[in-house]
């Protein structure tokens, strides 16, 4: 555990100071909430793990799924950006495999050339496709990967395409779990002539499972552009098929965070709005399905 904590700072002294500074927001939708549970709690999510919808904020998340699972995301502002995204999952004894598909549409804008014609376009058109693999290191640790393809479009004509990678690892023992991850190690977005790196981060935080059915987690987020966030949020298991989240992010902007799930049997519902930002609030939907 020392060995790990020690590397882990390692990266952190040398990788963010090679990358850090101007031309390095790129791919924002990379960093866009992936799950209406983790947008309900601030999405301080990077130590929970056994969810195939955690894959978007640690791939080691994916780790210790009981059986194979498949969820499905739509998140929308008062704006026509839309986001929908689809997870699967499947465990291998010690080993989990997972996949997703997320697409992005910014909706739809009016370009007026020299001569006043007006052209109606996309304005923005993301894909990204992320496969990940998870293992359980002996009893308390789990590690993953995840290797992801985003294909990009501005304006209908403007196209890129990168690679890119996340690494993760989560520490458990009884009811608390530390979290660590590495997301956009790699890759640069080029429109044309005019190239970006990716928006990078590390991620790093906890949780912890209160006797009285009381899940919280916190996270501070450290981006490659000098931003850093902190998260926290709460759940609260009101019965056995009902419960109540809330959360508060504090970085450039202040978030505040709410959101319900319900679970029948092996389908699980999520809702999950977040305050704060532009558009006013963003709000997210999720299904989930173990089989």
């Amino acid at each position: 555990m020392k060995r790990l904590v020690g590397i882990c700072c390692l990266i952190f002294a040398v990788y963010f100071p090679l990358h850090a500074g101007a031309g390095t927001k790129a791919g924002q939708v990379l960093s866009f909430a992936g799950d209406a549970r983790a947008m309900a709690m601030a999405e301080a999510v990077v130590s929970f793990k056994g969810d195939v919808s955690l894959l978007r904020y640690n791939p080691a998340g994916v780790a210790k799924m009981k059986s194979k699972q498949f969820s499905f995301l739509h998140r929308q502002g008062i704006a026509d950006d839309v986001l929908n995204g689809f997870n699967f999952g499947t465990s291998l004894k010690k080993l989990a495999l997972a996949v997703s598909i997320f697409g992005y549409d910014a909706g739809k804008i009016d370009l007026i050339n020299a001569v006043g014609n007006k052209n109606t376009v996309n304005a923005q058109k993301d894909f990204i496709f992320s496969a990940a693999l998870a293992k359980e290191i002996g009893s308390s640790l789990s590690a993953g990967m995840s290797l992801k393809v985003l294909d990009s479009q501005l304006v209908g004509q403007f196209k890129a395409q990168t690679f890119t990678l996340d690494l993760g690892a989560i520490f458990e023992r009884k009811k608390l779990s530390l979290g660590f991850s590495m997301r956009n190690l790699t890759g640069k977005l080029k429109y044309n002539q005019y190239e970006d790196a990716l928006i990078r981060d590390i991620t790093v935080g906890g949780s912890y499972k209160f006797p009285d059915k009381i899940t919280s987690g916190v996270v501070a987020v450290f981006t490659n552009d000098g931003t850093v966030k902190t998260c926290f949020g709460l759940e609260l298991k009101i019965s056995s098929f009902f419960c109540l989240r809330a959360g508060q992010k504090s970085g450039e902007v202040s978030q505040t965070t709410a959101g319900i799930g319900f679970k029948f049997e092996s389908i699980k519902v999520d809702y999950g709005i977040k305050f704060g930002e532009v558009p006013f609030y963003t709000q997210s939907i999720g299904v989930h399905y173990e089989f």
